[in-house]
């Protein structure tokens, strides 16, 4: 694969998790920090195509996005961000689970995911349901920060 016409940091990224080379991947947010951005990229010959389509943006002028996804991925490029995130995510999975295992109640939450991207999941216990016990969580969570 040749490089992409974006830094190739987050797409190198996925292919080492997962082991895939895809041949279009798009990217959100989070290619800049948060700032409304969204980039696509791919090999050569399909980026080549995108030549020939028509599209646009609602944010296509702004440039405060893109003076942020040039410092996410400088970041992404000199610092252990990706190793840290999984660090962080490990260790947050581990606790979790540890005290849903303390506490006894494996039989209505569990934790899952990949530590990137990891979930805090609600099963269904009579007499309640899972989205039940979520909005009660939800909201016992909200009513702790105030």
């Amino acid at each position: 694969m040749k490089p992409s016409r974006v830094s190739a940091t987050p797409t190198a990224a996925r292919r080492s998790c997962f082991a895939v080379t895809p041949d279009l991947a798009t990217f959100g947010k989070g290619v800049a920090n948060g700032y409304p951005l969204s980039a696509i990229a791919g090999r050569d010959d399909v980026m080549k195509l995108m030549e020939e389509i028509f599209f646009s943006f609602t944010f296509g002028g702004e440039t405060l996005s893109l003076a942020a996804a040039l410092a996410t991925m400088t970041k992404l490029q000199t610092e252990p961000v990706l190793a840290t995130i999984r660090r962080t995510g490990e260790t947050l999975l581990r606790g979790l689970s540890e005290r849903v295992k303390r506490h006894g109640v494996e039989s209505f939450l569990s934790v899952a995911g990949d530590p990137t991207w990891s979930f805090l999941l609600f099963k269904d216990t009579p007499p309640y349901q899972q989205c039940r016990s979520k909005r009660f969580f939800s909201k016992k969570c909200s009513r702790a920060e105030s």
